[in-house]
């Protein structure tokens, strides 16, 4: 079976014009979130305009973390992997991934709050939508508290953070945007892509000035992540972005199998 690292050395010299991303693509970039890029990549700014904002490149990220990666390891060898290392440093290497740019990044960790959140936007050259990815658990006691609480519960405080995130991001370019995520992230990917302000669908969390049309978003790829509480299953059932969900769970999952999953898993 072919792994990412086999994809990204098959592919690795076609643009995305000649080979369209899928979702091996994405399972790519969300190992690269699971590493502390937030050292390097621009943070989300409130009121940003679109055309001036700060980004930088996948080569420029891999340059900036092969000179901290010693460190970085030995502060958090569990999710600074020699994997997750090794495919930043790989993908580096390729015309394909070059110019993928990375900005937006927001991350607020608060103990009281039981939350550990980290998102950021990718930018793929030559793809019209952008990649927004949000970051699964870690090894940290909260973040395990986090994951608790996910399962047992209706909603957790990351949920109103992925809104209100997403709803800036949106102010500041209007898309159209695909959500991924992986395990806890793939679960932030679901209620962020079900629960935006929509002028075409019934249900929000939240009321924004400029709602958006369930056109803008594209797609949701989640890989092995929970899925929402059963008590939104009713507005769920005709909601415009089932469609447009696609839904990953290993036969061996733990995480992934818990709670309702809005489309049929693959």
């Amino acid at each position: 079976m072919m792994s990412v690292m086999d994809y990204v050395q098959t592919v690795g010299d076609y643009s995305f014009s000649v080979v369209p991303y899928n979702e091996v693509d994405l399972m790519a970039l969300l190992d690269v979130c699971y590493l502390p890029i937030e050292q390097w990549v621009p943070a989300l700014e409130p009121g940003a305009q679109s055309e001036k904002l700060p980004a930088i490149s996948l080569v420029d990220l891999a340059r900036n973390f092969s000179l901290h990666k010693i460190d970085l390891f030995a502060k958090n060898h569990i999710m600074t992997t020699k994997y997750r290392s090794s495919l930043l440093a790989m993908m580096a290497k390729y015309p394909r991934c070059h110019e993928i740019l990375f900005k937006q990044m927001y991350q607020e960790v608060d103990h009281k709050k039981v939350m550990e959140y980290a998102s950021v936007v990718s930018q793929l050259p030559g793809v019209e939508e952008q990649i927004v990815a949000f970051r699964g658990s870690n090894d940290s006691i909260i973040s395990w508290k986090e994951n608790f609480q996910l399962v047992t519960l209706d909603t957790v405080p990351a949920h109103q953070v992925v809104l209100n995130y997403l709803n800036e991001v949106y102010q500041q370019c209007s898309g159209p945007y695909v959500l991924t995520g992986h395990s806890k992230g793939g679960n932030l990917a679901l209620f962020g892509g079900y629960f935006m302000d929509y002028t075409d669908a019934p249900s929000s969390f939240i009321d924004v000035d400029h709602p958006i049309s369930t056109d803008q978003m594209k797609k949701i790829y989640v890989f092995d992540g929970p899925g929402l509480s059963p008590k939104f299953t009713p507005e769920l059932q005709q909601h415009p972005m089932l469609e447009k969900t696609v839904q990953y769970i290993p036969e061996s999952a733990i995480v992934g199998s818990r709670y309702y999953s809005p489309v049929r898993p693959e």
